[in-house]
Parts: C-alpha cells; structure tokens; sequence
C-alpha cells in the first residue's frame, strides 16, 4: 500500500523538489553571507540622515541670526548644514515630516498651540531659552494719572465707563495688533464684560504710529491735560520690545490662567462662562525638532539641547541687524566671536 502511494505521488513530488531546489538557489545568491549578518539596530533613514542637516529659517531677524549661530556651531563639529524657508505655521509640518530637523526659536504666545498638534506628529520639543516674553495691554502713564487703577483691568474698565470724554459714551478703546500675529482678544473683552471697543492696526507701520501717540508722560498740569487723547485707551505690546514699542507706562493684568479658570464657570469674574482669565505673565521661548534627530544625528543632538540664548542676547542680535547691509550669517559669526566661552561650553570641544 505505501509503495503504491508513493508511486502515485511521484510525479508531484519530483517538482516539488525541484521548486524547492530552485528557491534554495535564488536564496543562496541573494541573502549575505552568514558573516555579514548583524543584530545591531536599523539605521534610521529619514529625508537627511547622514547627509545636511537641515535648519528652518524664519523671515525675523533675530530668529534667522540665532539659526545661523547654531549652523556654524554644527558645522565646526563637522555636521554640514542647509537652510529650509518657512513661515511659522508650515514650519512644523515640515519638522513633523522630517523635511526639516530644528527650529531654534518657538515663541509660545503665537506658536504654543501649532507646535502642541505636531508633537503628536513626529516634533519634539528641544528644550527652552532663558528668553522670557511677555505681550497683552499696555496703559500709558498719562492712562494711569488719570485712572490710577487702570494697571488691573476692573480699574481699566471702571474708568473706561466713567470717562465722560470718551467719543463712544462710556467706551474706551484698545488698539490690537495686525491680523497675522493672531492675537485677538474679542472673546476676552466679552467674557469680562469690559466696556472697549477693539480695533486692529492694519500692518506694523500703523502700530508703531500708534505706539508714538501713544507713549506719552505723565500729566502734571491742567495745561498738559489739554492734549491727552479724547478716549481711554490701551494698546497692545510686547517685551522685550525692539521695535519702538511705549515704555511710558505698564501692562495691564488680567485673572491668571489657572486650570480653574478653563474648567469651571464659578472661577473667576464671570460666573456664567469659563475662560474668564488673561495670558500667562511670561512665555517661554523653546526649540522643536524632528523625532528622528537623535537617531540621525546623534553627534549634534548636546548641541542643540545645550544651546540657550537669553533676553541679552535677543536684543543684541536685533539691534545689530537693524545697521544698514546687516546679514544674519555675518552677524551670527560676530555673536560667536563676541561670545566664544559660551559657544566652547556648547560644543564641548575648543572652536576650530
């Protein structure tokens, strides 16, 4: 019986061994010898690994100055470098993506909630500058003469409806800034129930006019009195502030954010709504990076963590930039030099 079963199957199993015989052949000429095998991990093969390692270049000046630092810092340590253009929002599609691999200058007020939806893509956060910044209203010292309150915003708001000069019967105003720099605090003004009406500068040129109305002293007579402004009025700033912003005057404060505030109506002045508070008193300003860095570039990853910069260096930076035929690669090479300690630490190797 199991010879005549075998007979049977002959024929099958004849080209069985033969299909078997074939795939042992091509196995044979193309899996590696058995000493060429390894364990070792995966090398990561992200858009740039082992080759550039690409910086994003922001159109601000100190933004582009201290990307231009970090590049020289990397190719003294023999990384090559390129610059990839973006604006502040695509920038993270092309960090999540690997099609970049840093940004030096992450500004939370505007780019807090961008950079919090791609690290859930792929962007890692690298680590934060002893640069600290604050933005929100602003009241001039004349403003605060007059309503010696109006620092805290129920004070703002109280003289706001009492001024009896004001061209919109008991309204005062406050000057946003343009529409690209996202900063809109309607749903503020409401939810607090201030008595402002907002108007937005229409570019940077029209806010820096009125930042130079604005900023003006103290009133000190009644003869001064005659040329304050018709209405009570705030405006929106920032510090530090290298743009010719008012310095005659202070910000004004709002409710904290606490977590509270976000959660539960009964917090805070509003008892109807949550999300009755103002902005943080300060940001910060951080790095991102593409996921991969660490696996693609380990050599430079203690660089990038260790480079912090700092308000000095921020209005430094800034202030050379502003000289006529300025360049941020040439101004970044003279930061180096003026702060060659620092920059050794970074590296961790003398500069060459």
């Amino acid at each position: 019986m199991l010879k005549e079963r075998l007979r049977a199957a002959g024929p099958w199993l004849l080209c069985a061994l033969w299909v078997g015989g074939a795939i042992a052949a091509a196995v044979h000429h193309t899996l590696p010898e058995r000493s060429g095998w390894s364990n070792d991990p995966a090398v990561v093969a992200g858009p740039g690994a082992g080759g550039d390692f690409v910086l994003v270049l922001n159109n601000w000046s100190s933004q582009a100055v201290f990307t231009h630092v970090v590049g020289q810092l990397l190719e003294r340590r023999g990384q090559p470098v390129e610059f990839i253009e973006s604006d502040a929002v695509l920038q993270f599609d092309l960090l999540a993506d690997g099609d970049a691999h840093f940004q030096v200058e992450v500004w939370h007020n505007r780019m807090a909630s961008d950079l919090e939806r791609a690290m859930d893509r792929g962007v890692i956060d690298a680590g934060a500058h002893q640069l600290r910044f604050r933005d929100g209203w602003w009241v001039s010292d004349a403003t605060l003469a007059r309503c010696p309150d109006a620092g805290d915003w129920a004070g703002l708001s109280a003289c706001m409806r009492g001024d009896t000069a004001s061209g919109a019967a008991g309204l005062g105003e406050f000057v946003a800034p343009p529409e690209a720099f996202g900063r809109d605090y309607r749903t503020l003004i409401s939810v607090l129930g201030m008595p402002v009406v907002q108007t937005a500068a229409a570019d940077m040129a029209s806010l820096k006019a009125t930042w130079a109305a604005f900023d003006t002293p103290a009133v000190e007579s009644e003869t001064d009195a005659a040329t304050e402004p018709d209405a009570v009025r705030a405006v929106y700033n920032w510090s530090p502030n290298t743009e010719g912003g008012p310095i005659n005057g202070r910000f004004v404060a709002f409710p904290p954010p606490e977590m509270a505030c976000f959660r539960d109506p009964d917090w805070g002045p509003n008892p109807n709504v949550t999300g009755d508070c103002g902005d943080p008193p300060f940001y910060a300003v951080s790095k991102a990076a593409w996921s991969g860095v660490l696996d693609a570039f380990p050599d430079i990853w203690p660089v990038l963590q260790a480079v912090r910069f700092d308000t000095t260096d921020y209005r430094q930076v800034v202030a050379w930039m502003a000289a006529p035929g300025a360049v941020p690669a040439e101004v970044a090479t003279r930061w180096l030099e003026v702060n060659a300690d620092r920059a050794e630490r970074w590296l961790g190797q003398p500069l060459s």
